[in-house]
Order: structure tokens, then C-alpha cells, then sequence
């Protein structure tokens, strides 16, 4: 009985390899089996399909555990990614809130709240104290209407504040009087 499939096929030996720039006659049932044992070469085809089914088999269940181990660490993985997604939500909220009850004690506006900088109650304190230095904090309806009425004023004063002055060289005078005596109107 041959030791090897070569062997088998070959009906040598598989060490015996041919000669260079020999080459093999074409394969078929003939040439491959010719001279050997029928029940023989029934028995080792057998074999060779039994030990590819197992072969089969066990690919296909080294396959299915690789998928199940991707799956179940997929699955840690996915859990240890949201676990962490939420740890930072959770933070991010956190800072939301001591920003805004900052701004709330320090009375900012809601854009100056957004604009403090900080991890600690200490540093936004800090923050919004130099925030205020700098640029004032939330007015109150009376300093609104203070501002109001100083705008007012300034308006009452210099009657000209915030218009768009003349174009330079042009009289309003004489402009109008030019346009009345293109179109005849008389005063």
C-alpha cells in the first residue's frame, strides 16, 4: 500500500523525483492506476475523501470559532466603547453645568458662559472674574435704559449721528434746486 499520495499517483516512491527536462506523461485513470490493485486504489480514494471530509469539517468549525470569538470581542469591544462614550457625556454635562452655575453666581451673559474656560470651579471663578474685567458683565434693565436714554440724547445733540453724510462737493441746496427745475415745480 503506498505511503503517500505522490505515491499513489506516481506509483513510486515520492522521493524519487524524474530527471530534469523529463516530463510527465498526461494524466489519466490509465496511466495513473495501471498495474495496481483495483480494490486497492477503491480503498485509498475512500481514504483521501474521508480525510477530506475531516478536513472540511474541521475548517469550517475553526471558522465558526473565529467568527464567534470576533463576534463576543466585537461585542466587549462595542460595550467598553459606549462605557467610555458616556463616561465623557457625562463629564461634558458635568462642566456644562458648573459653567453656567458659575455665570449664573457671577452674572454673565448666556455667550459669556459658553466663552469661560476651565475643569474646576476654581478655574471658571477665576475665568469669569477676568471675564468681567474685561468686558463687564449682564446689565441690568436699568443700565439698558440708562444706555437708552444717553443714546437718546446723543441723537437730540448731534441730529446727524448715524446717518450717511453728503457725498463731498454736493450742496443739498443746490441739489434740490436743481431737481425742482429739471421736473418744473416752482416752491
Amino acid at each position: 500500500m503506498p505511503d503517500s499520495a505522490a505515491e499513489l499517483l506516481l506509483g513510486k516512491p515520492a522521493g524519487d523525483a524524474p530527471p530534469a527536462g523529463d516530463a510527465l506523461p498526461p494524466a489519466t485513470w490509465e496511466t495513473l492506476f495501471a498495474g495496481k490493485d483495483p480494490a486497492a486504489v477503491a480503498a485509498e480514494l475512500a481514504q483521501a475523501k474521508t480525510w477530506e471530509a475531516q478536513a472540511t469539517a474541521g475548517s469550517t468549525a475553526a471558522a465558526e470559532l473565529a467568527a464567534l470569538r470576533d463576534t463576543t470581542r466585537s461585542a466587549e469591544q462595542k460595550r467598553a466603547d459606549a462605557e467610555a462614550a458616556n463616561a465623557r457625556k457625562l463629564s461634558t454635562a458635568e462642566l456644562t453645568g458648573l459653567r453656567y452655575s458659575v455665570a449664573l453666581d457671577k452674572g454673565l451673559t448666556r455667550g459669556q458662559a459658553a466663552r469661560l474656560v476651565g475643569s474646576t470651579e476654581a478655574e471658571l471663578m477665576a475665568d469669569a472674574d477676568v471675564l468681567l474685567s474685561e468686558f463687564g458683565g449682564k446689565q441690568t434693565p436699568e443700565e439698558i435704559a440708562a444706555a437708552a436714554e444717553l443714546a437718546r440724547r446723543a441723537n437730540l445733540q448731534n441730529p446727524t449721528l448715524g446717518k450717511t453724510p453728503a457725498a463731498p462737493g454736493l450742496n443739498e441746496d443746490s441739489l434740490l434746486n436743481a431737481l425742482k427745475g429739471a421736473l418744473n415745480i416752482s416752491d
